[in-house]
């Protein structure tokens, strides 16, 4: 079954660098586009409502308001959004969960998991909970 939309992601993060990487990442993605990027907390939650992203890339430092602040916020007017949250640090792992994040991945997973993540969450949101990307256990 092909999509004939593409899936649009909103990527909100505070590094210039890693909005410019992501965003490039997504556009050689044949069924991905960039709806928009945000760099705070405030921008995020406005883009969100102008722009009702497909999947919205959710960093959990922010300036302005956190990412675990924005995920509460982006839930209470929209329950059914599809939103990844990244984190350079694994103990942002459960919070992210627990306000309602659909997956949760490291920044140093980016690249292919990333793509898989961003359309399994779109097409198939209760599918996240087996992919929810943690910390490799060793």
């Amino acid at each position: 079954m092909s999509h004939s939309k593409p899936i649009r992601v909103l990527i909100v993060d505070d590094h210039p660098a890693v909005r410019e990487g992501l965003a490039e990442m997504i556009a050689t993605q044949p069924d991905m586009c960039v709806a928009g990027a945000a760099c705070d907390g405030v921008e995020a939650i406005a883009l969100f409502g102008e722009l009702q992203p497909d999947v919205t890339l959710l960093d959990m430092r922010l300036p302005k308001l956190s990412g675990l602040e924005v995920l509460r916020q982006l839930r209470r007017v929209a329950p059914g959004s599809h939103i990844i949250a990244m984190s350079s640090f694994a103990d942002k792992l459960e919070p992210a969960l627990r306000s309602g994040a659909s997956a949760f991945l490291l920044k140093e997973r980016f690249g292919d998991e990333l793509l898989h993540l961003i359309r399994t969450i779109h097409l198939d949101p209760l599918a996240a909970d087996s992919e929810i990307a943690t910390p490799n256990q060793s």
